[in-house]
């Protein structure tokens, strides 16, 4: 499956909030067609320039905050999709689609194999950024902190590639540790 990040998501916040001060998710186009968030407003010029020519068939959202989903409407033909857990197919391709709550009720992780065989996960907000992987804490908005940790190491046991909601792809070097690891 061919995966691409369109553009790396960012957050900015203050020294002393926990709230943005400007936020937009990281877009991913997969197999040409299907994107995984769509960022916000701010990058609405910048996806379109990327996107031109592109016909965008699919849309799927981690979670329903509006950093995810605030260009939807630059592609009013493409079918929005509501992933429950389960899988979505796009032609011969296939991505899962795993409940990953903690950061809002309602998130997911799509999970997908890339061409090059590895495992890549888009994780939105429940792995918002490198810096939350490395430092093992959950996404600083969250209504419940265990269910964010227990969702950070679900898409760890299964992902190469982490996708996270607001930065550039990384590889997951925490796999071994989290694989097959017994839980009371």
């Amino acid at each position: 499956m061919r995966i691409e990040v369109i553009l790396d998501g960012y957050i900015v916040r203050s020294p002393r909030s926990i709230i943005p001060k400007a936020v937009s998710s990281t877009v991913t186009l997969v197999e040409g067609r299907c994107l995984i968030d769509t960022g916000s407003r701010a990058v609405r010029e910048e996806l379109r320039e990327k996107l031109k020519g592109r016909k965008i068939d699919f849309i799927l959202h981690t979670h329903n905050h509006p950093d995810h989903y605030g260009n939807d409407k630059l592609f009013p033909h493409a079918e929005v999709v509501n992933p429950m857990e389960g899988t979505f197919r796009l032609g011969d391709a296939e991505m899962g689609v795993l409940s990953t709550p903690g950061h809002t009720p309602d998130s997911v992780s799509i999970f997908m194999e890339g061409d090059d065989g590895l495992v890549y996960v888009a994780a939105g907000d429940a792995i918002p950024t490198e810096d939350n992987f490395v430092k093992w804490v959950p996404p600083a908005i969250n209504y419940d902190r265990e269910e964010a940790l227990r969702s950070m190491e679900k898409i760890v046991e299964r992902a190469d590639i982490i996708i996270p909601g607001h930065g550039k792809p990384f590889r997951n070097t925490k796999r071994e540790r989290y694989s097959g690891r017994v839980r009371s």
